[in-house]
């Protein structure tokens, strides 16, 4: 998983196809008997969908690990997919998460004599401003100005997550590919995955 910024770039999203070698791609197409041309469209639609579905299950797993509701999650989330398909080649999907600071305003922040209370957590010497927005602030010397932002922070935990889903967006692939190989076959759900006989195809 690469990192940028805030930005945070799950591997498997960001090249589903490396998740293949060379010489697995004959032996998979001769288990199952598809042409090349069938291969090529079941990674076509795995890879979109594979992304579509990340897309989704990813906002709502960082609200959970980040103890987030969704709604408010997506204040300071980014998600971006790009799909491309290309000429004479396989398709690629990119998955961008963008992990930005939550104001407490929108997690039920409460002024106390000690700070601002949101989410189980004080923060000591911040203040809630009626005039600012309602947002939480800190002053940053003794005097009253300059002020800083006072927000929840999802970067640390939302790392930690990604770490795992990385793993499950690519099984999700591997999934969503031989589902689309059993459609062009005419066969029935799983069968194309039993018919590899568990073959790995997932390689780190």
């Amino acid at each position: 998983m690469s990192i940028e910024g805030n930005k945070f770039e799950p591997a498997a999203a960001h090249n589903l196809l490396a998740l293949f070698v060379e010489y697995d791609w004959a032996r998979i197409r001769d288990l199952l008997g598809v042409l090349q041309k069938d291969m090529k469209a079941a990674l076509r639609t795995a890879v979109r969908q594979t992304g579509q579905w990340a897309n989704r299950e990813g906002a709502r797993g960082l609200a959970k690990a980040a103890n987030v509701p969704l709604h408010t999650l997506r204040r300071g989330l980014r998600l971006k997919f790009q799909y491309q398909s290309f000429k004479g080649g396989y398709s690629t999907a990119r998955l961008w998460y963008g992990l930005n600071p939550i104001g407490l305003k929108y997690l039920g922040a409460r002024q106390q004599k000690k700070g601002v209370r949101a989410r189980g957590t004080t923060y000591k010497g911040a203040f809630i401003s009626a005039e600012l927005g309602g947002h939480a602030f800190r002053r940053v010397g003794k005097d009253r100005l300059p002020l800083e932002d006072v927000d929840f922070t999802i970067v640390e935990k939302g790392m930690a997550y990604l770490a795992e889903f990385d793993g499950k967006v690519a099984a999700k692939f591997v999934e969503l590919f031989f589902a689309a190989l059993d459609k062009a076959a005419g066969r029935e759900i799983g069968e194309s995955a039993a018919i590899a006989g568990g073959f790995n195809i997932a390689r780190a």
